[in-house]
């Protein structure tokens, strides 16, 4: 790359791509094709992505007009459809949790529950954070949301060391159950919040 082009690409393209990025790691499939893309086209057109910042850095955009876009990608009013979607995962994390007690006796089984509850957890919370960051409707109720869902995380760890626990030495399923009994409780008390 040309200086400038370099320079433009490493100090602002490739800086605000590791920012979003350090805020948001999900995005680190679509943060590395653009990655790519920008150096793709760079090559392609030597100074393009120089061009293209010193376009945006030049454009007229006043400061309401940079925070509306800021604030654009954060409050998109998401469809019904959306909420929909998170409920479903919630729902699907309700199910299995309450499959556990026939699958707890049989150990590869149970530990293959364990690995879907895992990820089921971590792609529910994921979904609840972006529709309490990007649905305006939540806004009424954002604090009561944003509760629950530290709540739903401390239980979710809770139920995760009750796991550690059994393995380790105690074996104690009816600890299990009950750690899953209230890790359902409150995805119940989640989903029911996403809901109002």
């Amino acid at each position: 790359m040309a200086t400038h082009s370099a320079f433009a690409f490493d100090t602002v393209v490739r800086s605000a791509l590791d920012k979003v990025l350090a805020e948001d790691d999900s995005v680190a499939p679509a943060i590395e094709t653009l990655r790519a893309a920008f150096e793709r086209a760079e090559q392609a057109q030597m100074g393009l992505v120089h061009s293209i910042v010193e376009s945006i850095l030049e454009s007229d955009l006043d400061a309401a007009s940079l925070g509306k876009f800021r604030e654009a990608g954060k409050v998109a009013k998401m469809t019904e459809s959306d909420i929909q979607q998170v409920l479903a995962l919630g729902t699907k994390l309700v199910t299995t949790l309450q499959n556990l007690r026939s699958q707890i006796t049989e150990k590869s089984t149970f530990l293959v529950a364990i690995k879907q509850i895992a990820g089921a957890i971590k792609i529910f919370l994921d979904s609840v954070g972006k529709v309490t960051v990007t649905d305006e409707g939540l806004a009424n109720h954002k604090r009561l949301l944003e509760d629950h869902k530290k709540i739903f995380i401390k239980t979710s760890k809770s139920f995760s060391d009750t796991l550690k626990g059994y393995f380790k030495e105690e074996f104690d399923q009816g600890a299990v159950f009950s750690s899953a009994d209230v890790l359902i409780r409150e995805t119940t008390q989640l989903m029911q919040t996403l809901k109002a």
